[in-house]
């Protein structure tokens, strides 16, 4: 039952999404669904929590004063983890590593994997909280 109302869910929400698209909101649609499905209720992969592991150490990277370019690859940014979180050298680039296997690989990702970089992320995000501002 609970995977029909699942399916019902789904082509419901897309329906909807359609109608605001062509009617009145153009691309604010995709963005709306887009919050529905950040707010579900259902467990996400351990692909897509792996990712947002990664990219939220971006977000409070930057908010520290190390962003990553808008051009760099994750393997490019992972020195500047290293250089501004020193206590955390290994965990920033297994975090990278990890990340990138969990977006770009085509295999399984698997519990096991995603606990592991759950206990990664820990560690960096409490690096990058006791890390003082950088000043530009």
């Amino acid at each position: 039952m609970q995977k029909w109302w699942g399916a019902v869910r789904e082509r419901v929400g897309a329906r909807v999404a359609e109608l605001l698209r062509e009617r009145w909101l153009g691309d604010a649609a995709k963005k709306l669904g887009d919050v529905f499905n950040f707010f579900s209720l259902r467990p996400r992969s351990p692909r897509d929590q792996i990712a947002y592991f990664y990219l939220s150490i971006l977000q409070r990277a930057s908010q520290k004063g190390f962003a990553r370019g808008a051009t760099e690859t994750p393997y490019e940014y992972e020195p500047t983890l290293e250089t501004n979180l020193p206590q955390a050298q290994g965990d920033a680039a297994n975090l990278t590593q990890t990340f990138v296997e969990a977006r770009y690989s085509a295999h399984a990702i698997g519990e096991d994997e995603l606990k592991r970089a759950k206990e990664i992320w820990e560690r960096v995000r409490e690096a990058i909280r006791i890390t003082k501002p950088r000043r530009s």
